[in-house]
């Protein structure tokens, strides 16, 4: 539960009271620890596991994937997935194949990625497609990414988020024609981009707010609350916000 909130403090305070760790705690606090981008700790939190001689799940293997990722540990993630099947008896599902295709992305070795999902023993889905999609994005690579974006779009040529990500990729690249294109399709689609939006339940009554919305009755003092709260964050030097 404190990992899910995000309190990785009291995750680890309670994971730390526990008189016999097992196979699930483990993987809980460092599965939560790499959600919420403490990749390090996780790695360490992994290796202490091994040597307590827990022996990992396949849960516990996309918790330590997904953190080598982030730290962009691409031959130790590599490792580890062979050491999978060999070692731990545990057949990789999607989504450890979707890890490592976002470790070897992150780090702009998108062939190698590419490659990876061209050998893998499954079908590959939407969200391992869609990895290295996004890598492409990061990266600019239209060779692959147009290859990505087809594929995807022979799945499901519905998917708004490719759309969205191939145009993005135009625009930066300075390719208005392409860009114009795929906004075309969009709009036989008849596809339009949801924009942003937050809420809060106040009084068993929940408020959506959309980018530059005013619909609200009370938007003027809304808005004048947040312009209030801005400046105090930037008082101490919050200045990103």
């Amino acid at each position: 539960m404190y990992s899910k909130c995000g309190s990785t403090v009291d995750a680890h305070k309670s994971f730390s009271s526990i008189s016999s760790l097992n196979v699930a705690a483990w993987t809980t606090i460092i599965n939560g620890y790499a959600h919420h981008g403490l990749d390090s700790q996780a790695i360490s939190l992994f290796d202490h596991m091994l040597e307590k001689g827990v022996v990992p799940n396949g849960a516990s293997f996309v918790g330590i994937l997904s953190a080598c990722s982030h730290v962009g540990l691409v031959s130790e993630g590599m490792e580890l997935f062979k050491l999978i099947e060999k070692c731990y008896s545990v057949v990789p599902t999607i989504e450890h194949y979707a890890c490592v295709v976002d470790l070897l992305g992150r780090e702009g070795l998108l062939q190698e990625a590419d490659e990876f999902i061209k050998k893998m023993p499954v079908e590959a889905d939407e969200v391992v497609w869609g990895a290295l999609l996004h890598s492409c994005w990061y990266w600019m690579d239209m060779e692959v990414g147009e290859r990505v974006a087809e594929k995807m779009f022979s799945m499901n040529p519905n998917t708004i988020s490719v759309y969205v990500i191939l145009s993005n990729i135009y625009a930066v690249l300075g390719k208005w024609g392409e860009k114009l294109e795929v906004r075309q399709k969009l709009r036989d689609l008849e596809v339009e981009k949801d924009p942003g939006c937050s809420w809060i339940e106040l009084d068993n009554r929940l408020f959506v707010f959309y980018i530059e919305d005013r619909s609200h009755p009370c938007c003027n003092m809304i808005y004048a609350t947040l312009q209030h709260l801005t400046t105090d964050l930037n008082s101490f030097h919050f200045s990103s916000f």
